[in-house]
């Protein structure tokens, strides 16, 4: 009985690390270089929760970086984390999940820019109570 309560579990496990190996996409068309990152699934009733303009100036020869943590409203869920680059030339900022996320009522993002190049995105929080 152990055996076959392991391999069950076993299974979930892996079904459930491809299902969230399949909702983390990098979303970039073909025609647009830009840099966006979409982190989760919208699913039915969810709703937005914060939507935020981040905006960090260059610096001349230097890197930008920003993080920044995003408390949604609390109590909902995350579904979906959006963070939707603004240039779509190719110089844009590049964007990491440092922590929380989806399943949690919290995210934490960090912007990472180009050489000499600023910080500018669009985030949009989905989640559900």
């Amino acid at each position: 009985m152990s055996t076959q309560r392991f391999a069950a579990t076993a299974l979930l496990l892996v079904l459930a690390a491809a299902t969230l190996a399949s909702s983390a996409v990098v979303n970039s068309t073909n025609n647009s270089k830009s840099h966006h990152l979409i982190i989760g699934s919208r699913v039915w009733g969810d709703r937005l929760l914060q939507r935020v303009h981040v905006q960090k100036d260059y610096s001349w020869f230097r890197v930008v970086k920003e993080t920044r943590t995003f408390p949604g409203d609390g109590i909902s869920k995350i579904t979906e984390i959006q963070a939707l680059d603004q240039t779509s030339d190719g110089s844009g900022a590049h964007v990491a999940l440092i922590n929380g996320g989806p399943d949690q009522t919290f995210v934490t993002l960090q912007f990472k820019s180009q050489r000499s190049q600023s910080i500018d995105f669009v985030v949009e929080i989905y989640g559900k109570r």
